[in-house]
């Protein structure tokens, strides 16, 4: 019991999408990775979507960073299929809590799938602190430090991209790794 970081199994997701908070924004990639209890990962999920709206040219802001088009989601399965498909791991693995790198983006855009998730704490904003108190983050005005970016975090907690950065899997287990140094910083061992 004593090399246990977490009460319980927490879900750790991560969206690629075709906007950043605008009304036609849609989820094109969704991962999740299963972290238990001891800070390893045991399962994992993932899916491209093919949504209802996804328009090379409002997306391309997206597109440029991600790399995802609208002929890599075409035949993929549709936001329905998807959320369902996910609600079903979710609960069959007998899941509670989630978080994310950046919940207050990755949140809203699984609420437009109706996927209803119990959110742990924000990954990024439990990296603020450390990484701020190492003056690894520079401070904006009011004396607040900007938020770093997942690939700032990685680097500065040593865990390696996991593949192709900006794609969901490779993200969600990055911002896992993250999650349990983080953790056990916070329980005094190393990270």
């Amino acid at each position: 019991m004593a090399d246990l970081l977490f009460r319980s199994r927490i879900i750790v997701v991560d969206t690629e999408t075709s906007g950043f908070h605008q009304d036609w924004s849609r989820v094109v990639d969704l991962a999740a990775v299963v972290v238990e209890p001891d800070g390893t990962i045991s399962e994992r999920f993932e899916s491209l979507i093919c949504p209802d709206i996804f328009d090379a040219e409002q997306a391309k802001g997206a597109i440029a960073i991600h790399g995802i088009t609208p002929e890599m989601v075409r035949g993929q399965p549709n936001t329905y299929m998807v959320a369902r498909t996910f609600l079903g791991w979710v609960q069959t693995h007998g899941l509670r809590w989630a978080t994310s790198f950046n919940t207050g983006f990755d949140g809203p855009h699984l609420d437009r799938m109706s996927i209803k998730l119990s959110w742990a704490s924000c990954i990024m904003e439990k990296a603020t602190k450390p990484m701020a108190a190492a003056d690894a983050l520079p401070m904006l005005r009011g004396g607040k430090p900007k938020w770093p970016k997942l690939s700032e975090a990685g680097d500065f907690f040593g865990i390696p991209e996991q593949g192709t950065a900006h794609r969901a899997l490779p993200d969600a287990l990055r911002a896992a790794g993250i999650m349990v140094a983080i953790r056990r910083r916070e329980l005094g061992g190393a990270s």
